[in-house]
Parts: C-alpha cells; structure tokens; sequence
C-alpha cells in the first residue's frame, strides 16, 4: 500500500471510531468544596470522594465524571451548626440555603463552601424555690419567690 492510501484507510478508521488517539480516560470535572466559619464540621459527598473535616484542611476536591448526581451533606460537629451553603465567587455552584443536604448534577468545574458557626453555651442557672417566715412582734410575714 502507498502512503497516500494508508493515510487515507487512518482517517477513515478515526472517523468511524474504529481507532481512537486518546488515552482511554474520560473526562472529569472538579468539585472543591470550601469549609468557611468559626465551627467545625465535615462535608462529604455521595458517591463518595469528597471528606472535607474544617478543623483539618478548610477544603478540598475531588474529580468526578461529568453528568453525576452528587449530594453533599454538612455534618456539624459537636458545639457547632451548619450555617447553610454558599457559592463561591468564579464558580457554579448550585448549593444554596441552610439545608444539610444538597442536591444537584455535576456537569462542569463547580465550587462550594459549608459554613460551619460555634454554638453558644448558655450555662443554665438551676431554679431555687424558697419559702422563708419571718416574726416580728407577732406579725407573720412569708416571703416566696413564686
């Protein structure tokens, strides 16, 4: 065969997908997710590969492949709360509200953040009931606090 030919039986065999020049990867798309806030807390994704933890990293990413359907859960840790999710700037982010669950479909590069806030402490003062009596001359006098 000429080279002409054999050039021309290649393109062909690109053409019909009887050959391929890529590597055999499909494309991916990124997802980072961001950890913003005074609180702590995780975010992790299904399927999985998203375990971002705020006390430890602040963030992170994982590649996924396009079209999947991900949902992100905000799991406060101990004397925090989930603030809710937000955009991020540059991003199409499509978590929005206070929700722990977001639901979406991964189609292109997208960013996150979780805010994660400190639960205030209120330290309760135990209720004190008493009943005191006073005599004064032969005069009673009872004091309550109800």
């Amino acid at each position: 065969m000429k080279i002409a030919n054999l050039t021309l039986l290649f393109v062909c065999m690109l053409m019909l997908g009887i050959l391929s020049l890529s590597s055999g990867q499909a494309p991916k798309v990124t997802l980072q997710v961001f950890v913003k806030g005074q609180g702590t807390g995780t975010v992790i994704s299904c399927p999985t590969g998203i375990q971002c933890i705020a006390s430890s990293d602040r963030g992170c990413a994982f590649e996924f492949s396009p079209n999947t359907p991900i949902v992100l859960t905000a799991q406060p840790a101990a004397a925090s709360e989930f603030g809710g999710w937000s955009g991020v700037e540059g991003s199409t982010s499509q978590c929005v509200g206070q929700a722990e669950n977001c639901r979406f479909t991964l189609t292109e590069n997208s960013s996150v953040a979780a805010t994660f806030s400190v639960v205030m402490q209120q330290q309760l003062m135990p209720e004190v009931t008493y009943k005191q009596e006073i005599r004064i001359q032969n005069v009673k006098l009872l004091v309550t606090n109800n």
